[in-house]
């Protein structure tokens, strides 16, 4: 191939390498664009209001009541948060009692409702054989695990007209005054919902079998029961309404000797004679062995859904980072709270300070930790103490085995304070959840989703990874990507839109406000690019720095005159590119002929000139406008009329 036709050929493929791109310009696309957060509800209103009754429920028991999101069929959730705050304080039921189960003595198998105001005992009601641990719902059911009889008795409130908030004794609480029980100080002298507390009385309802020898009784965050079985080294689920074992018994090395539910869905036990705390998981049913401990007793959780485990061998209480994914394989404490005696430390329980309470019977001694270099200590006088507990008003609680006394104590800062206290006539053998602020109180849902449940303060975070953002495609974690296939397998409505139910599970009685709710998602839309009329548009072309669906206006007028301006460039350009095009021709079909040779000479050249002349007027234009400080009336360059 000669020099001229090798000219040619290289002048033709410039020429198509350089127009190719701008034949793509005009691609048509489906994209996942980001959309404007929903901040709303599905009936349009930014907030929601909810109430639980007493001992809990779901805000989706009927349809009417469950607050809803709305999102495309076809969407991508990125995060989902929302708030959950109390309405009225007062509705919140704290801890009207405190619960103690009498194992040996006079009044031996049965458990004691006492007032958690005057330490005064309200009722006695019979359980199985040798009580010992206890699970309380706030103004709902409590649970007592039975050593001997290996089996859990459940006691419910009694039903009753709603308490008429009259003054106690005077005849107007309620339909039935046998009903509730009306200490003079109950709810300041006034008794029922209108005050801080239920005076309602409770009955047993049925006693259900266990796996033998029960030592640890909790719930899970779907409302479910579990009980630890020292005696048949087993952890068994209880359906709540019904006793009714859900599963068969759940095989442990060795046997419980107290266990707690944490708000990300495990359960975990100290295993007294395997001498281990271990890690359940309420959803698969798995169990864990992730540390080893000498002779492990009470165990408690901090508000944050930390483990606390009394060693009673070493005189100490281990605490535990809360652990939000699977049960890990080992767990390391990240405190220890040392009462400096030898063994003896049994009961534990934090309250909303995170203060630790330890019950020493080694010592008989009653400690209070404020944190893990600084204690405070007390001897009630009874000696031989079991359990520890906290209420919700941030009272200690600790029971004496050997004199059967109850002890109510309050810190001011400087030491402990007795408040009061009752005898139950018996021995109290107990050192678990004896007045319900360690149960999980709320939990949320979404679709299929659980969230981490928090306090009624925080955010409920359904789904996010922490980077929350659209434009990230890896932001998109495994709970958002659940939720994307909920939406991807819905039945949407006439605008295209599913309904995500929000089902919130609580335990604790109140009214409260959903707000704050934040989904961030993306929608899949067709795009086009390119196209000289920038604005006004039914799809948003992402690749510009501007939104093509908002209505079209002056700056939006001046850019379609830059792209019609640019428009007339390309045109030149592709009639400046054919004539290159044929140019190449002419050179490589010219064989000799001199004339088509200059013709083509005389083409290159006139188009060379002609792009010369164009870019050469640009820049001069550009630099006399710039000499002289020329500015356009919007401030911007002399080209550049809207940013």
């Amino acid at each position: 191939m000669n020099k001229k036709k090798l000219l040619g050929f290289s002048i033709i493929i410039l020429a198509l390498f350089s127009a190719l791109p701008k034949l793509m310009d005009a691609a048509f696309v489906i994209v996942t664009t980001c959309q404007p957060p929903v901040t709303t509800f599905s009936d349009g209103n930014p907030t929601f209001e909810i109430s639980f009754p007493p001992g809990g429920g779901t805000t989706c028991d009927t349809i009417a009541d469950c607050p809803k999101i709305s999102l495309p069929a076809n969407g991508t959730v990125f995060s989902v948060k929302l708030d959950m705050e109390i309405t009225n304080p007062a509705s919140e039921i704290g801890t009207p009692y405190v619960w103690v189960p009498v194992s040996e003595g006079a009044d031996k198998d049965h458990i004691k409702q006492i007032d958690s105001s005057d330490c005064s005992i309200i009722e006695s009601y019979p359980t199985g054989d040798n009580p010992s641990r206890t699970f309380v719902i706030p103004g709902g059911d409590v649970w007592v695990a039975n050593r001997d009889s290996g089996n859990v008795t459940k006691l419910s409130p009694l039903a009753g007209d709603q308490p008429a908030g009259g003054t106690c004794g005077d005849g107007s609480c309620g339909t039935d005054e046998n009903i509730y029980s009306c200490p003079l100080d109950c709810s300041g002298s006034v008794c029922g919902l209108l005050g801080t507390q239920d005076c309602r009385k409770y009955e047993v309802v049925g006693n259900y079998a266990t796996g033998g020898g029960p030592r640890g009784v909790t719930g899970d965050i779907s409302g479910n029961v579990w009980v630890g079985n020292r005696d048949g080294w087993s952890i068994s689920k209880l359906d709540s309404a019904t006793g009714a074992k859900l599963i068969a018994d759940i095989a442990v090395a060795g046997g419980s000797y107290g266990i707690v539910g944490d708000p990300y869905g495990h359960i975990w036990s100290s295993n007294r004679s395997a001498g281990s705390l271990q890690c359940l998981d309420s959803v698969t049913n798995a169990i864990t062995t992730v540390d080893t401990i000498t002779l492990p007793y009470g165990i408690g959780m901090g508000k944050d859904g930390s483990i606390y485990t009394a060693c009673y061998e070493c005189g100490t209480v281990l605490k535990y980072n809360p652990v939000s994914g699977n049960c890990p394989a080992v767990l390391v404490p990240s405190a220890t709270y040392d009462t400096g005696v030898v063994s003896g430390t049994r009961g534990v329980a934090v309250d909303q300070n995170d203060y630790v309470w330890i019950a020493n019977s080694g010592n008989s001694t009653l400690y209070m930790f404020t944190d893990p270099a600084t204690s405070f200590s007390v001897i009630p006088g009874g000696t031989n103490l079991i359990g520890a507990a906290v209420d919700f008003d941030g009272y200690g609680w600790t029971v004496s085995y050997n004199s059967g006394d109850v002890y109510k104590y309050s810190f001011d800062g400087a030491s402990l304070n007795l408040e009061c206290s009752v005898n139950i006539n018996g021995n109290p053998y107990n050192y678990s959840d004896m007045t319900g602020l360690r149960t999980i109180p709320k939990n949320l849902t979404a679709g299929s989703i659980s969230s981490i449940p928090l306090s009624t303060t925080d955010t409920f975070t359904i789904c996010t990874d922490g980077i929350e953002d659209c434009n990230d495609p890896l932001s998109n974690s495994a709970p958002c990507a659940i939720i994307t296939a909920f939406l991807a397998a819905c039945a949407p409505d006439a605008m295209g839109d599913c309904e995500i139910p929000l089902e919130i599970f609580s335990m604790q009685v109140g009214d409260y406000t959903l707000k704050n709710l934040e989904v961030v998602y993306g929608k899949e839309v067709p795009v086009t690019t390119g196209g000289l009329v920038p604005c006004g548009r039914d799809w948003d072309d992402p690749s510009t720095t501007w939104i093509e669906t908002d209505d079209c206006n002056f700056c939006f007028l001046m850019m379609m005159v830059n792209d019609l301006m640019n428009f007339l460039i390309m045109i030149v350009s592709a009639v400046a590119v054919l004539a290159l095009i044929t140019t190449g021709l002419m050179f490589i079909t010219s064989s000799g002929d001199s004339e088509r040779k200059n013709q083509a000479k005389t083409t290159f050249k006139y188009v060379l000139i002609g792009y010369i002349i164009l870019f050469t007027s640009w820049i001069v234009v550009d630099f006399l406008l710039i000499a002289w400080g020329y500015l356009d009336p919007l401030g911007g360059e002399w080209n550049v009329i809207c940013d």
